[in-house]
């Protein structure tokens, strides 16, 4: 559909500013706006009549009726509903590398992302524009990173890296010991720092200690008499000249775990791991977010309060499972929200099949049950949060990139398509 109020000049200046497209797509310009029937923010729930303003591919307004200044270009499509990009935030598509039990938080899964010449721009035909890849393995395994699923190089696919830590705990003792043995070399890393930091301040009193102090009578000011000592020793208290050293490769990414520039992707799969990871790192605060295959009867279900309670985000897969010991269903998903945990989807299948038919897993959760914006969010905004990309990703707001899923109804419904999706501002599938 081509824009309306177009200016042939404007538009001429625009495109050549333009982003390249994907292959056999039209170009955008630079700056431009959508004008649609309704968008779901996430963020800000659903709004009516909405007008998106795009720039230099960020969102730099979203809002209902929005006034869009004369010359920019409006892509007009009253009957269609937007949607953040999704974000897939586990999978192994394209990497096939077997994964190990230990410790190897500075193992990247970038070294065999990097030689994949698997084709993931077929993602984008499922409104999928994030896709993080880990490792796989038990233990504290090793990095994540996400990736733009287009055509091209593996830099210019290359979004994000690290993204998360990926680990395990399990309720066996060796799975316990692989996670406080792990914490543990974040421990001798800080007794090192602490034995440095101590000589470095013998060191720098031994210097000072005969060099002559300047008397109080001296250091007064001419003017107002004022001891100027006293700042001088609070000037000195501030500055520090330690440095400490730098980490090891194994330990590096724990300290900035610890240190919230890392979060960690933690997989159990029963109520007895969640309780076992909890007591391994009792006392140790860090971003973490949980993983849980939904492909045994689980007993969860007793400890959903429990995780709500203490804020929990877990990464499920869309699916309904089994009361443990009958054939009772439950839809697992559905509760741990309503008990107040923050709930992330991948696809039952992980494969390019299995993002086709993803949307439609969580459908089917919401007509058993599950609050229709929890499962918006869980495809998006959550997914984007336990990916460590939140503040990039997953909601149609302000500052954010322009990932945008162009649907023509609701894209929750059975018969709901796809017209188009945008990548930080580019058009790279379908048509507006």
């Amino acid at each position: 559909m081509s824009p309306s109020k177009l200016l042939p000049a404007l538009l001429a200046a625009a495109l050549m500013a333009a982003p390249a497209p994907a292959q056999g797509l039209e170009p955008l310009p630079s700056l431009y706006a959508l004008r649609v029937g309704s968008a779901e923010t996430v963020s800000s729930g659903t709004v009516p009549y909405a007008v998106l303003l795009i720039e230099e591919g960020k969102l730099i307004a979203v809002g209902q009726d929005l006034p869009v200044e004369a010359g920019i270009p409006i892509y007009d499509l009253p009957g269609a509903t937007l949607t953040p990009g999704l974000v897939s935030c586990r999978s192994r598509i394209g990497l096939f590398a077997r994964g190990g039990n230990g410790i190897s938080p500075e193992l990247e899964v970038r070294a065999e992302a990097e030689k994949s010449s698997f084709d993931y721009s077929e993602l984008l035909e499922h409104g999928v524009t994030t896709l993080v890849l880990y490792p796989p393995g038990a233990g504290v395994i090793g990095q994540a990173l996400a990736i733009r699923p287009i055509q091209g190089s593996f830099a210019e696919r290359l979004l994000a890296n690290p993204a998360y830590l990926a680990m395990t705990c399990g309720a066996s003792k060796q799975a316990k010991k692989y996670v406080r043995d792990a914490f543990g070399l974040v421990d001798k890393y800080m007794e090192q720092v602490a034995k440095e930091r101590e000589k470095a301040s013998k060191k720098s009193g031994a210097k000072a200690k005969p060099e002559k102090e300047e008397s109080k009578e001296e250091s007064k000011s001419q003017e107002g008499g004022e001891d100027k000592s006293e700042g001088s020793k609070k000037e000195a208290e501030k500055k520090d000249d330690f440095v400490p050293p730098v980490p090891d490769p194994r330990t590096l990414p724990l300290v900035k775990l610890l240190a919230g520039d890392l979060r960690a992707m933690v997989g159990i799969r029963k109520a007895a791991d969640y309780l076992h990871f909890k007591d391994a790192v009792v006392g140790r605060e860090f971003p973490y977010h949980l993983q849980i295959d939904l492909r045994d009867e689980l007993d969860l279900f007793y400890i959903a309060e429990q995780m709500g309670k203490a804020g929990e985000r877990i990464v499920v897969d869309a699916r309904i499972v089994q009361h443990p010991g009958t054939r009772r269903e439950r839809n697992l998903p559905a509760e741990l929200h309503r008990a107040g945990v923050k709930v992330a989807f991948a696809p039952v299948q992980d494969s390019i099949e299995g993002h086709r038919a993803w949307r439609e897993e969580v459908a089917t959760l919401v007509r058993y049950g599950l609050d229709r914006q929890a499962a918006l969010r869980g495809m998006t905004l959550e997914a984007a949060e336990a990916s460590g990309l939140a503040h990039r990703l997953g909601s149609l707001e302000a500052g954010k990139d322009a990932n945008i899923v162009v649907w023509d109804g609701d894209p929750l419904a059975p018969t709901a398509h796809i017209l188009a999706v945008i990548l930080e501002g580019r058009l790279v599938f379908g048509e507006l």
